[in-house]
């Protein structure tokens, strides 16, 4: 792990409200995975248990080892070699995955990436409480690297808890293959296994874009064209392309913070209703309804293709169509790190990846609960107003609290309390 030194956090503390007690946003470090370090691992989870599935180490460019994470126990199981466990496909890198958001769904579906012999167009089926694999039909195309991988809703539903897995598909487009970056989008259908090819990008062609999905809107953009790292933002719908403003992120005040154009980061997204997600709150006093929906973007490169200064991470509202600005995670950003969301919960992990100013890759796990962002009125905006400060940089000690404060629900709007100190 790097070396950090001090750095100066700002601390927002609010005043007691009925069931929230703290409406902090903190960084907590984790136990890290047993395995070596390593970029581009495959990441997913259930309501229970995270996964981690190949990627490429210092000594190996195509892996297979498999990681369970316990939650609850904050513990790591090394099931690579367990029988019935172990992944049966080719060992990969630059792969990727994605579950279903359909609660207690124990199927993730995952593939594509390079082997040691060439790029990989297979693609699996694993079951997260079974741990049986199926392998399903192949992308009828040439094998890619880090395309853009989205799990969509056919159709926008009133209540997630109705979804049936007939009602989703996998869209995969992007990325690379012998022939350079591609533009292509395609159209899994989980019914059927079978695949079909939809409209191109109306962009210039990408490998390693961002990419997330909410309901029926399956959104991707930025990346690294022929032109250089791109700022540019899509979403599908109807499966009809629709560009949205080009990416640039906002404080609470509404200052534009960044403009920056990104490649080679981690993303998700949370989609809430009120009725089927809540929390405990802070104080053990009840449970807090969660609404709204929200895509994130979170690390990679910056428009140079090197690490930017801080581990930024940025809120997408999609009623708004405006990005936000949110507490970055420790030290600086880092090339192809990998995260995932316990589902129904608004607890997200981040991990791996490189740091390209200290040549360094990571198995450390960072975990922050973004329950802050969505305990709002079902009647309330969406609009989003984060409050967040510089944080540490690399060569910095990495701290666990960087603090921030969601003002969009009027309800949880109360004097603040700033306090500034630095860590040792």
């Amino acid at each position: 792990m790097t070396s950090f030194r001090s750095g100066v956090t700002i601390l927002i503390l609010l005043l007691p409200m009925p069931l929230l007690g703290s409406n902090v946003l903190e960084w907590e470090a984790v136990t890290a995975y047993p395995g070596p370090a390593r970029h581009h691992p495959i990441t997913f989870a259930n309501e229970t248990h995270g996964f981690l599935l190949t990627g490429s180490t210092i000594d190996q460019t195509a892996t297979s080892d498999f990681y369970m994470y316990d939650a609850a126990n904050d513990a790591w199981t090394d099931i690579s070699n367990q029988t019935g466990n172990a992944f049966p496909g080719t060992p990969r890198g630059y792969a990727y995955g994605v579950v279903l958001n359909i609660p207690f769904h124990s199927k993730a579906y995952l593939g594509l990436g390079a082997g040691e012999a060439g790029l990989l167009n297979d693609f699996w089926e694993f079951d997260m409480v079974t741990h049986i694999w199926k392998q399903l039909a192949d992308m009828p195309i040439e094998g890619r690297r880090h395309p853009a991988m989205n799990a969509v809703r056919k159709t926008n539903l009133g209540n997630r808890v109705e979804d049936t897995v007939e009602q989703w598909e996998i869209h995969v487009g992007l990325g690379d293959d012998s022939g350079g970056n591609l533009n292509d989008w395609w159209i899994y259908d989980i019914a059927t296994d079978s695949w079909e090819a939809a409209s191109d990008l109306p962009a210039a062609a990408r490998h390693h874009p961002f990419h997330f999905s909410l309901g029926a809107q399956s959104y991707t953009g930025l990346g690294h064209s022929s032109q250089g790292i791109e700022r540019d933002w899509f979403r599908m719908e109807n499966r009809t392309w629709v560009a949205e403003p080009n990416f640039e992120s906002f404080n609470e005040e509404d200052v534009s913070i960044t403009t920056e154009a990104r490649v080679a980061g981690t993303q998700f997204s949370l989609e809430f209703d009120g009725e089927s997600s809540s929390v405990l709150s802070q104080d053990d006093s009840g449970t807090v309804p969660l609404f709204g929906s929200m895509g994130f973007v979170l690390s990679g490169d910056g428009d140079d293709h090197r690490s930017m200064t801080e581990g930024e991470f940025h809120a997408f509202d999609p009623k708004t169509g405006r990005w936000h600005v949110l507490p970055p995670h420790p030290g600086r950003s880092r090339w192809a790190p990998g995260s995932f969301v316990m589902r129904g919960s608004p607890v997200v992990y981040f991990t791996s990846g490189y740091d390209r100013t200290s040549q360094e890759l990571f198995n450390d796990v960072w975990r922050i609960d973004l329950t802050p962002l969505f305990v709002e009125g079902p009647n309330n905006s969406t609009e989003t107003a984060p409050v967040t400060t510089p944080s540490n940089t690399g060569g910095m000690e990495p701290t666990s609290s960087t603090s921030m404060r969601n003002v969009r629900s009027f309800w949880l709007v109360c004097s603040c309390l700033m306090t500034f100190y630095h860590t040792s």
